[in-house]
């Protein structure tokens, strides 16, 4: 079951959600069933191999780190989450008590260059030459860490 943030982050909530989903089923009609352990497990595994598979093809720093975040909730703590792009750093703050070091280190710096990658592609309008050597140079860095942060969640970097 693919769970929202929020969700995986307060189990409170999960709980709360899960009531008020049954409630609302209940009123139109609808029976839900809860997934067997076997079918969780052939879903997430599923799920796992296409994204995956998605990433290792994947060249724009900015997607990959979406298809990364939840392989890495998946390597991290068996659960697959499904991360809009506003809540990658909640999610990144949430995983790091359970990775190492470096390797937090690196989904964090790749981070915070897509984000100022994208902060700089939203000012490219504005045709100055200095942003475009920064550009370059954030863009570089990126090529750089984006084989790191493939083979850190498992998929061969050498596409």
């Amino acid at each position: 079951m693919m769970l929202c943030c929020r969700c995986c982050c307060f189990p409170v909530v999960i709980q709360e959600f899960m009531s008020q989903l049954e409630a609302a089923a209940t009123e139109c009609s609808i029976r839900l069933r809860r997934l067997d352990k076997k079918s969780e497990k052939a879903l997430l595994t599923a799920q796992k191999a296409r994204l995956m598979q998605l990433l290792q093809a994947e060249q724009s720093p900015a997607t990959a780190l979406a298809l990364a975040l939840p392989l890495l909730t998946v390597k991290v703590g068996n659960k697959l989450l499904n991360v809009p792009g506003r809540a990658i750093a909640g999610v990144l703050a949430a995983l790091q008590p359970s990775m190492q070091e470096e390797d937090y280190a690196v989904v964090q710096q790749f981070h915070q260059l897509v984000v100022e990658s994208l902060k700089m592609q939203s000012k490219q309008q504005q045709d100055a030459s200095d942003e475009h050597e920064q550009a370059a140079d954030v863009e570089g860095q990126l090529g750089l860490l984006l084989p790191k942060l493939k083979t850190l969640v498992g998929v061969e970097a050498g596409t």
